[in-house]
């Protein structure tokens, strides 16, 4: 009995002041003592706050004795806890993305054990809110096209851009904390630069100078603070160079005649648009 009463009693004296000792269940069994070091969240989440993206977590030092450890710990319930990381080294700083946990409700706290052994008091944050949210891609256009959406391979949007031409591409989206945009798989050489993050136009104007024929699928990609992002893809092709068509067969023989009616056959048995944009229409006169 006076032995349980003085381990109660040095307990006592080794705490520090103010700072409640918290023990963790898995750890009572290599409990050697209570550390006189105190640890406190210097930056991090705090109670009621809503936090996106990646946070630099920030932890200092206070009392007697050195830490040789600190774990990091997260719950979405303050009752099963999931290490983050456990810092072995100082200093004590630890960049963490917020996009590893689900949006709701966290609890974070942070523990350690000094060169003795000893566990100090945990520091616990409070419940705070993660709150990442995915841009939405508004819009993402491109100007003046002859033919066709652009929404899919079958229905794509046509232009017949010169080699030197002009692609006026524009976008918009919604988002907390809209950071930039790229813009991938466009027509001519190299890639249009960044929109933002210093400035975002919400537009590109690419004129790279050797526009080929073919067909493309510029691919938009749009970014926030968080580190989260989405991407629109559009469906394109330059075709500057006409159809060509076969001799036509006239029904009711070779020469023309006065016949009201006159059967015209063959037109696409060589003809065609080489992969361009199709063929609209037949004409005779």
């Amino acid at each position: 009995m006076r032995r349980i009463l003085l381990f109660a009693v040095l307990f006592g004296l080794l705490l520090p002041v103010g700072q409640p000792l918290i023990m963790l269940e898995d750890e009572v069994s290599s409990f050697t003592g209570v550390s006189g070091i105190v640890v406190e969240i210097s930056n991090g989440p705090i109670a009621g706050e809503a936090i996106t993206g990646s946070n630099s977590l920030a932890f200092t030092t206070s009392g007697t004795g050195t830490l040789v450890n600190l774990s990091i710990e997260i719950s979405d319930n303050n009752s099963d806890w999931v290490n983050l990381v456990t810092l072995t080294s100082s200093p004590w700083v630890y960049v963490w993305n917020s996009n590893s946990q689900d949006n709701g409700t966290w609890y974070m706290r942070a523990y350690g054990y000094d060169s003795e052994d000893n566990m100090t008091a945990i520091v616990e944050s409070g419940a705070f809110t993660i709150a990442n949210q995915i841009p939405v891609i508004t819009s993402f256009a491109l100007a003046s096209a002859i033919t066709g959406s652009g929404t899919s391979p079958t229905d794509r949007a046509w232009f017949n851009l010169s080699a030197n031409g002009t692609l006026e591409f524009t976008w918009s989206a919604s988002d907390d904390d809209l950071a930039y945009a790229t813009l991938a798989n466009v027509p001519g050489s190299g890639s249009p630069a960044s929109d933002g993050p210093t400035t975002i136009s919400h537009s590109w104007s690419w004129s790279p100078g050797d526009f080929g024929e073919g067909t493309w699928n510029p691919r938009l990609t749009v970014y926030d603070d968080s580190g989260l992002y989405v991407s629109s893809t559009m469906y394109i092709g330059i075709d500057r160079s006409g159809p060509s068509i076969a001799t036509p067969n006239l029904a009711n023989g070779v020469t023309w005649s006065d016949s009201t009616s006159v059967t015209i056959s063959g037109l696409t048995a060589a003809g065609g648009d080489g992969g361009g944009s199709g063929i609209d229409r037949y004409e005779w006169r």
